[in-house]
């Protein structure tokens, strides 16, 4: 794998349309993703902690990240995803790691945590990913 590839992936997920709604800085290297992101009160329920998507889309697409770096040709989509939360998601700053923890042909399996400010755990997910049939261009 090259760096080329990383910055391509990257490239394409700063431009999907979503993350013009959330801004997320993405990293991607071989097996590996971190991701910031910053929860305000646009994000919040009915009680001051944000909606339980927040957790899900840091930790998926760290997760996201860490399988799409071995995969140079398509997309990778989650075909399973499944999360511990642990503590409510308030206003500030978050950083979610992907790494995948194994792979064959078919299926990538990927586990990532998600952190406070304070390098607290307060989510945690692990999930499988599989190519897709869309070819990654840019």
């Amino acid at each position: 794998m090259n760096k080329e590839h990383f910055i391509k992936l990257k490239n394409r997920y700063e431009t999907a349309p979503i993350n013009k709604i959330f801004n997320p800085i993405i990293n991607i290297n071989l097996g590996a993703c971190t991701l910031k992101m910053k929860v305000t009160k646009k994000l919040y329920v009915a009680v001051p902690a944000a909606h339980g998507l927040v957790a899900f889309k840091m930790l998926d697409d760290a997760a996201w990240g860490a399988a799409s770096s071995y995969v140079l040709d398509v997309f990778v989509f989650t075909a399973n995803f499944n999360i511990d939360y642990l503590k409510p998601l308030k206003y500030g700053i978050y950083f979610s790691e992907g790494k995948v923890i194994d792979q064959s042909e078919k299926k990538i399996n990927v586990e990532s945590k998600l952190y406070d400010n304070k390098r607290n755990i307060v989510a945690k997910g692990s999930g499988i990913f599989m190519k897709s049939k869309h070819l990654l261009e840019i």
